[in-house]
């Protein structure tokens, strides 16, 4: 290292400050709740607790959706995807007005259905979102309800390109749209 110049002192100083930055044990499994979690921990504090334990065991158990009329939609297999829909619900949560919890959006996971009540879908865009049968599934049933759910498209990868109808044409190739709803 002296090569380079850092020395002794420089070394002692770094490890003084790693033995004193945060730490967070993950579990072997990250999931859309743990990251929910994780991001409500370091984002409830000015100053975030020095250690952090997350596992799925205290992962506070989501209850399936019943009254929602916003709904996050995300590529819950894309830690990427995920982390943004934490952050967006983070963010709103932020500015609704006391009391209301009713206008804070859910993040809707692989194992729910949308709600009846959905009036508006916050759909996070990363590359690979619409191949995802899940993420199809609930934008087929926005289109479906009695009445018909707002799509508000939130790009979260630089990458990402809106699909373009040879893509769609692709997908009815591949009959994703059918293998999730067989009418489509």
């Amino acid at each position: 290292l002296a090569g380079h110049g850092i020395g002794v002192a420089m070394v002692k100083d770094a490890v003084k400050q790693l033995l004193n930055a945060p730490l967070v044990q993950m579990p072997a499994k990250l999931t859309l709740q743990v990251m929910c979690n994780l991001t409500s921990t370091i984002c409830a504090e000015q100053h975030p607790p020095k250690s952090i334990v997350l596992d799925d065991q205290t992962a506070e158990k989501q209850a399936p959706p019943t009254e929602y009329e916003d709904v996050i939609l995300a590529d819950e297999t894309c830690i990427e995807a995920a982390s943004a829909a934490c952050i967006i619900k983070k963010a709103l949560t932020a500015v609704m007005p006391p009391g209301r919890v009713e206008l804070i959006p859910h993040i809707l996971s692989f194992s729910q259905t949308l709600p009846a009540t959905t009036r508006q879908v916050l759909l996070v865009c990363t590359n690979g979102v619409f191949r995802k049968k899940p993420v199809v599934a609930a934008l087929l049933d926005a289109q479906r309800l009695p009445s018909p759910s707002a799509v508000l498209p939130v790009v979260a990868e630089p990458a990402f390109r809106f699909p373009t109808e040879a893509f769609f044409q692709e997908l009815r190739k591949e009959g994703i749209a059918a293998q999730v709803r067989p009418e489509d």
